[in-house]
Order: structure tokens, then sequence, then C-alpha cells
């Protein structure tokens, strides 16, 4: 089986979220009072002129206000056009990390899902795309917590756990997450709830707590099917988080992992 399959498959019955949140916003209704009060002076003004062009004191007072307001127009013009733009370009650069965050997601779940495939004790189910059957199976052999290499086999669930989780801190956090509660909050809220269920999952494998498996594969297949989207990582970006996790599965692997499950979950 391709890794990414299951991703795709027929579960993947969704909606699409939008390319980009336009949350960034020009006040406009400032700009245009300014413009409108400052631009209506300014041709009273020049209208006044013309009536008083041949008295000088009037004429001269008439030209500096003329000066000072028209300068005064033109400088609100250029600040609203520059905050267009810088609104323009905030909205871009969230988008891209957004989308870019999310399809990390999508990755590592995909990684996950095929973790679950890779450490089946047979292959009979291995033709079906679909994660849930897998993890059911596992479930059904407790997970191999019996067995005496049952970290070291866990242990890839256990980076893309973590992985995850990482990913959904970063978005959850300064300008992105603001971005988010901005644009599309009920998309940071999934997320959130991803990012519990990988802490409760994590719980249920490691430390023997208990939790109820059906809630969990219902999360998930809530995130499936109404987060992600069908955006795809370059080979590039792709290859650079490959290689983190594959760097974090490393680090685990050559240290006590159960000692390093009780660390990093206090």
């Amino acid at each position: 089986m391709t890794r990414g399959h299951f991703i795709t498959g027929e579960l993947m019955k969704k909606r699409r979220t939008k390319n980009r949140y336009k949350v960034y916003k020009p006040n406009k209704k400032l700009y245009l009072s300014l413009s409108l009060f400052l631009g209506i002076f300014v041709i009273v003004c020049f209208i006044l002129l013309g009536v008083y062009i041949e008295k000088t004191p009037v004429c001269t007072v008439l030209s500096a206000i003329i000066s000072v307001f028209g300068g005064a127009f033109a400088s609100v013009i250029v600040a609203w056009l520059i905050d267009i733009a810088t609104c323009k370009r905030r909205n871009m650069e969230q988008s891209i990390r957004a989308h870019r965050n999310i399809d990390y997601i999508k990755m590592y779940l995909d990684e996950l899902f095929q973790s679950f495939a890779d450490i089946q004790p047979r292959n009979d189910t291995l033709d079906s795309a679909d994660w849930e059957l897998w993890f059911r199976e596992l479930k059904k052999l407790n997970f191999f917590k019996k067995e005496p290499n049952y970290y070291e086999r866990l242990l890839p669930v256990y980076v893309f756990l973590n992985e995850i989780k990482t990913v959904i801190s970063e978005i959850n956090s300064g300008e992105l997450k603001e971005y988010f509660i901005l644009g599309n909050a009920d998309t940071l809220g999934r997320l959130i709830m991803l990012s519990d269920v990988c802490y409760r999952l994590e719980g249920i494998l490691f430390n023997n707590e208990k939790g109820n498996f059906e809630h969990l594969i219902f999360c998930i297949n809530d995130i499936i099917t109404t987060v992600i989207p069908f955006v795809e990582l370059s080979k590039k970006q792709y290859y650079q988080r490959k290689n983190r996790y594959e760097a974090s599965y490393e680090t685990v692997k050559q240290s006590n992992v159960k000692n390093a499950y009780r660390k990093y979950t206090g």
C-alpha cells in the first residue's frame, strides 16, 4: 500500500476550506470619512478662492489652507493604499502558513494511519484504505501491551502523535491563531480537538489510561472529512518534514523510550 492512500480515499467526502480568509482589512469607514471631509473642504476652498481672487489677503489664506489640507488628503489616500497592500500581504502570508501547517497535519495523519497498518500482525487488512479497520484490529490485540517489544513496536505512533501536536500548537499561538479565529474559528476548534485526541490516545497507549475509543475515532474522522484541504505539499516541503520526524524517531529510539514517554506526558 502506498502512503497517502487513506487520506484521499472514499472517506474524504468533505467540504473544501476557503483558499484564503480575508481577515485583515483596512478601515474603509475611517479612510473614506477622512477622504470625503478633506476632499470637500479643499473643493470649497478652491471655490472661495475663485470668488475672492481679487482680495490678496483672503487668497493668501485660502492658498495656505488648500496646500495644507490638500497635502493631508493626498496623505490619507497614500496611507489607504499602503494599508490595502499591507493587509493583502498579511492575508497571503498567513494563508500560506495556515495551509502549509494543515498540510503537515495531513501528512502526519497519513503516516500515523500507515503506522497502524505497518504493525499489524497479519496482512489480511492491508488492502483496505480504512484506517479504522487497522486501529480496531490493534485494539482487539490491546496494542501489543503484553509484548516485550511493545514500546519499540509503537514508537512510530508516538512520533507521529507528537508531531501532530507540535504543528497544532504552532497554529494555536501568535498571529496564526488570530488569523484562524478571525477567518474560521470552527477550523481552529477542530484542530484543538485533534490535539486533545492525540493526548488522549497517547495516554491510552503509553500510560495505561482509559478512554472512549469510539469517541476518538469519531473525532479523527470529523477532522479528516471537514478540515484537511486537498492542497498537496511540494516535494521539498514534504521531505523537510519527513526528515524532521525521522530525526525525532531516531532520537527517541536511541533513548529509554518508556522513560521518554513518561517525561513527555508529565
